[in-house]
């Protein structure tokens, strides 16, 4: 089994005092388990990228980094993870096409 945590790194472009976002002293993130069957097909379809971004139209800027971990780290970081601002859906498409398409977000 391999263990992917895609952390959720955003920042806001415009409208922001400090150009830092709200949230950007939390960890926001998701572990997702995978056979290693669809470990590599996830490494296939994903060119083996550990970063994917997308900018919205109104300046908000979205991105996922991808980090392998063992059993024992993702049991650990998982209890310190705020989750993912309802962008499951952008790491689910992540997991299913390597990438973000406009579509889901």
């Amino acid at each position: 089994m391999k263990y992917l945590l895609f952390k959720l790194r955003t920042s806001a472009v415009t409208g922001s005092n400090s150009s830092k976002w709200s949230g950007y002293n939390k960890e926001f993130g998701t572990i997702r388990k995978l056979s290693d069957k669809d470990y590599e097909k996830f490494l296939k379809i994903s060119d083996g990228k550990t970063y994917w971004s997308h900018r919205f139209p109104d300046g908000w800027f979205i991105s996922f980094s991808l980090q392998l971990l063992s059993r024992e780290d993702a049991t650990k970081i998982k209890k310190n993870l705020e989750g993912v601002c309802g962008y499951d859906g952008v790491v689910d498409e992540i997991l299913s096409i390597g990438k973000i398409e406009n579509s889901l977000i």
